[in-house]
C-alpha cells in the first residue's frame, strides 16, 4: 500500500513504491490532481534520499514575519558527516536575504515550495553560498528581476522552475549559466523562453513542460552538443517536433507524449542512433511497430506500459534487440503467460509486468526466472490511495 502527502519539495510516497516518472503521471493524471500536482510528481520522482532532515526552524535559520503571511517552514538535511547540504523552505514568507545562514559554506541545494513574497533580495544573496548547485522553485511566484539573480550564480548546475509564472521575457537571464540540468514546468511558457532555454550550451538534461508551447518551439536543440535527455511528455507535440529532436548528435534518453506515436513519428525515431532509453508508454503502438525499433543499435531501457495494441508476438520481436537491458510491459495487452519468450533476450536483466497480466498464475514468470536467474523480474501490484 502507497500513502501520498503532499509533503516538502514534492510528493511523498510512502512504503514500497517501484514506479517510474511516467507511471506516476500516468497515475496522477488518472486521479485528476490537476497540473500542479502532477508537475510536482515529475519533478520529484526517482531522487535517492541522501540525507535525512534535523531541524525545523531552531538552527539559526533565517524567518520572516509578516500580519498576513506565516513564516515558512525551514529544515535542514545533513550528509553522513553531519554537514548541512540542503535547505528546504516551505510554506509560507522567507527572509529577504539568506547571507547569514552559519550553514551557508555547506549547503549544495536550496528548495523554495509554496513559498510567498520571495523577493529578488532572497535570490541575490543566494551568490554568498559557494557550494551551492542545485537550486528549485516550487510552486512560489517569481519576484521581478529574481531571474537576474538566479542568472549570477556561476555555480549552479540544476535548475527547477514549477509553477512559478516564468516570463519569456526574463528567461535570457538565464541563458549564460553553466547549467547541466534544466526543468521548467508552467501552465503558459512563452515560445520565446523555449527558445532561449532549450540553447544552454551546457545541458545535459531538458525537462520542459508546458500547455503554451509546442516541441518544436525548443528550437535550441538542434544539434545541441551536449543534450543527452529530453522529457517532453507535457508538451503540445505539433508538427515536425521529431524532425528537430533527429538534429540531436548526443540524445540518448527520449519522453514525449506515446500517444502521439504515429508512422512519421516511427520513421524518425529509428534514425536516432544514439537513443539508448525510450519511453512508449500509451502509445499505439503494434507488433509490427516494435520490430522496427530493432534498428535502434543501442537501444538498453523501454518501456511499453499501457500500450493496448500488442499481443505476445511482441515478445518474439523483442527478443531481436541486441542490447535491451530494461523493459517494462506492465499494464499492456501483452499476456503475462507469454512472459517465457523473453528468455532467449539475453541481455534483458530487469523486467517489469503487472499482476492484472498474470490474472493470478504466476507460473510464467517463475519459469522465466528459473531459466534467467540473472533477470530481475518486478510484479506491479494495484496501488490503493
Amino acid at each position: 500500500m502507497v500513502n501520498i502527502s503532499n509533503n516538502e519539495s514534492f510528493l511523498f510516497f510512502e512504503g514500497t513504491c517501484n514506479m517510474t516518472k511516467a507511471q506516476l503521471l500516468s497515475e496522477t493524471c488518472a486521479l485528476g490532481l490537476g497540473l500542479a500536482v502532477t508537475l510536482l510528481v515529475v519533478a520529484g520522482c526517482g531522487r535517492p534520499a541522501a540525507f535525512q532532515p534535523s531541524a525545523s526552524n531552531d538552527a539559526g535559520l533565517p524567518q520572516a514575519s509578516s500580519d498576513e503571511i506565516p513564516v515558512a517552514k525551514w529544515t535542514e538535511y545533513r550528509d553522513p558527516d553531519g554537514q548541512v547540504v540542503k535547505l528546504l523552505a516551505y510554506h509560507g514568507r522567507v527572509a529577504d536575504r539568506l547571507s547569514d545562514l552559519p550553514s551557508r559554506p555547506t549547503v549544495q541545494e536550496v528548495v523554495f515550495q509554496e513559498c510567498q513574497g520571495l523577493t529578488a533580495d532572497t535570490f541575490a544573496s543566494l551568490a554568498d553560498f559557494p557550494q551551492l548547485r542545485r537550486l528549485a522553485v516550487l510552486n512560489s511566484p517569481l519576484p521581478e528581476k529574481a531571474l537576474e539573480g538566479i542568472g549570477k550564480l556561476a555555480q549552479l548546475r540544476s535548475l527547477q522552475l514549477i509553477n512559478c509564472g516564468l516570463e519569456g521575457e526574463t528567461a535570457a537571464a538565464l541563458s549564460n549559466l553553466p547549467l547541466e540540468e534544466l526543468e521548467i514546468m508552467e501552465r503558459e511558457l512563452a515560445p520565446e523562453a523555449a527558445a532561449v532555454l532549450s540553447a544552454i550550451p551546457t545541458l545535459k538534461v531538458l525537462r520542459v513542460g508546458s500547455s503554451g508551447i509546442e516541441i518544436s518551439d525548443l528550437t535550441g536543440i538542434a544539434g545541441h552538443p551536449t543534450l543527452e535527455e529530453l522529457d517532453v511528455r507535457i508538451c503540445r507535440s505539433g508538427n515536425g517536433w521529431t524532425s528537430l529532436v533527429r538534429q540531436v548528435p548526443h540524445l540518448k534518453r527520449l519522453f514525449f507524449d506515446g500517444r502521439i506515436l504515429d508512422e512519421q513519428v516511427l520513421s524518425e525515431l529509428t534514425q536516432m542512433p544514439t537513443l539508448e532509453e525510450l519511453d512508449l508508454s500509451s502509445s499505439p503502438i503494434t507488433d509490427e511497430q516494435l520490430a522496427q525499433l530493432a534498428e535502434l543499435p543501442n537501444l538498453r531501457v523501454l518501456s511499453l506500459r499501457n500500450c493496448e495494441k500488442l499481443t505476445e508476438a511482441a515478445l518474439e520481436k523483442l527478443a531481436g534487440f541486441p542490447k535491451l537491458e530494461r523493459l517494462d510491459i506492465s499494464e499492456s495487452t501483452i499476456p503475462g503467460a507469454a512472459v517465457p519468450k523473453l528468455i532467449p533476450l539475453k541481455t534483458l536483466n530487469d523486467l517489469t509486468v503487472h499482476q492484472m497480466q498474470l490474472r493470478g498464475d504466476n507460473s510464467a514468470v517463475e519459469q522465466f526466472r528459473q531459466a534467467r536467474p540473472d533477470c530481475t523480474v518486478t510484479i506491479e501490484q494495484d496501488l490503493m490511495f
